[in-house]
């Protein structure tokens, strides 16, 4: 095994490719024959995005993790660090402009709870015959980093246990955005827009303890790491939405969709207790006393992020309506939390010296 009186640093490099879960959504966009509502749950309608989780464009993600370990010589203490960072990827999803259908923004009527649907093409009841696309972007950006105090608890030749103890922190930012843009028939000199879109930013500081060990034959060895964080996250949730209708006369703005009304517009936070798991396990090849490659996988959960999905609710049109609000004042920022996991692959090299 690695002497820690003669070898006190270690440097690791891994390439990572890791699957994120997707954010869950309720239906987004739906679509049916023409003449129809396009409402969910009704005959012919169709759910084209949404109902689901929501994937990256290309599946994984790719990024590196850089990692460290210092032991104190003579003593059975060290230190360890390890910073993970992915690369920013996202979804973007275009319906395209089609005149001879049903495409339509599903929502709940939170004064009825029944599904309705604002049309984008086909037969509004306000607009009449209109021809209009919908887009769906969501994109996630995740950081994880620990370091930790070590303690061996025993090591020979052929294997090594260490106690760690120490802090992690976790980053998410993540957007979700839903575009509704129509023109009117057969003129198409009325353009009419409707746009929603929540961002989640979630930052999860604790304390955690956990094992790793190693286990050697000649040149083979295999290394786990296990840890277990408590703390909290700090969730922050902010909504926007707008409408345009552009007429050649006039052109009229306001600051509100369809899922974010007034009473769910603006910047919300609040603190929330939480739980990080993270577990890994190494298998490698020694080319030298200094040098080492290895492959391995990763799997860590995150039990109570917000995501922007989770944060749609029923919506009650009636606040934005000329007589005025009817019922309840929905939707609100229900702060609805999901658990997050990430797993995936690595390869990297060790240094030490």
């Amino acid at each position: 095994m690695r002497s820690t009186e003669s070898e006190r640093v270690q440097f690791t490099a891994d390439f990572i490719y890791w699957y994120l879960e997707g954010p869950r959504t309720p239906p987004l966009a739906t679509s049916a024959p023409l003449g129809s509502s396009a409402i969910v749950g009704q005959p012919g309608t169709e759910i084209l995005r949404g109902d689901d989780r929501l994937q990256c464009r290309f599946g994984g993600y790719n990024g590196f993790r850089i990692g460290s370990e210092w032991w104190s010589r003579g003593a059975p203490i060290g230190l360890e660090t390890n910073v993970a960072i992915l690369e920013r990827d996202s979804s973007n999803i275009t319906i395209p402009w089609e005149s001879t259908s049903t495409l339509a923004l599903p929502y709940i009527d939170a004064t009825t709870g029944q599904w309705k649907s604002y049309i984008v093409a086909g037969n509004s009841p306000d607009y009449g015959p209109l021809s209009g696309s919908i887009n769906v972007y969501s994109r996630i950006e995740f950081f994880d980093e620990d370091a930790d105090f070590m303690w061996r608890l025993s090591e020979d030749e052929n294997h090594r246990l260490v106690l760690l103890a120490g802090a992690h922190f976790l980053q998410m930012r993540e957007i979700l955005r839903t575009t509704g843009t129509s023109l009117e028939l057969p003129a198409q000199t009325t353009l009419l827009g409707v746009f929603d879109q929540f961002n989640t930013f979630d930052q999860f500081y604790g304390a955690q303890l956990g094992l790793k060990g190693a286990w050697r034959r000649g040149r083979f060895f295999i290394e786990g790491r296990g840890v277990v964080a408590l703390g909290a996250d700090a969730q922050t949730i902010a909504t926007k939405g707008d409408r345009v209708l552009n007429t050649p006369a006039v052109r009229t703005q306001t600051d509100y969709g369809l899922y974010v009304l007034p009473s769910n517009s603006g910047t919300f936070e609040r603190a929330q207790f939480d739980v990080v798991t993270e577990w890994g396990v190494n298998v490698g090849w020694s080319f030298n006393s200094r040098v080492s490659c290895h492959a391995g996988y990763t799997l860590l959960t995150w039990n109570n992020p917000v995501r922007p999905g989770d944060q749609i609710e029923p919506v009650n049109l009636s606040q934005v309506a000329p007589g005025g609000l009817v019922g309840a004042i929905k939707p609100t920022i229900p702060f609805r939390t999901d658990i997050f996991w990430a797993q995936g692959l690595n390869v990297g090299i060790d240094f030490r010296w």
